[in-house]
This record gives C-alpha cells, sequence and structure tokens, in this order.
C-alpha cells in the first residue's frame, strides 16, 4: 500500500506450483520479457495500457511479474510502480 494506505502499490500471489500455474505460466510467456529472479526464470509482461493516465490522474506503469521459485508459482502485478522496482521487491523476496 502506499504510504497513505489508500492506494495498493503491488499485489502478490503465491501458490503450490501445479501443472495449471506450469500451463498458465507458459500460455502467458508468448509476449512476456524472459527475467532472471534469483536464478529462477521469470517472465514480465507490461500492461497494454502503460504510459496512459488512468481514471485518478496517475500514469499507467508496471505490469504483470511471474515466475516459480523453489516449487512455488509466485505472480506479481502491479499498475503503480515500474518494472524495475517490482523486480528489486521480487529479487528480495526469498
Amino acid at each position: 500500500m502506499d504510504s497513505n494506505d489508500k492506494y495498493l502499490l503491488i499485489g502478490i500471489e503465491q501458490s503450490k506450483e501445479s501443472s495449471n500455474s506450469s500451463k498458465s505460466s507458459k500460455e502467458m510467456n508468448i509476449n512476456a520479457e524472459q527475467v532472471d529472479i534469483n536464478g529462477h526464470k521469470g517472465f514480465f509482461v507490461e500492461w497494454g495500457n502503460s504510459g496512459e493516465v488512468d481514471n485518478k490522474g496517475e500514469i499507467i506503469t508496471g505490469g504483470l511479474l511471474h515466475w516459480i521459485q523453489e516449487g512455488t508459482y509466485v505472480e506479481m502485478g502491479s499498475s503503480r510502480v515500474s518494472r524495475n522496482k517490482m523486480l528489486e521487491v521480487a529479487r528480495s523476496m526469498k
């Protein structure tokens, strides 16, 4: 959340890796940029409307980042935090 606890900055979901998460991961990789998350293969997809202004007057940034780490499927999404900051947060997760 932001400093005023008003807006969600980053959403993170985790689930046990399954055949569904592997299939979903492969389907999302078509237009994704491959990235490294602590030695794990990750994928980042920028939002289609990135750079536009949302209904709150803020510029849309970020996108969807996902990877599998130690048997856990992790998905991170943000429209307020940049790709680089999302990668920084992802790499800080253990």
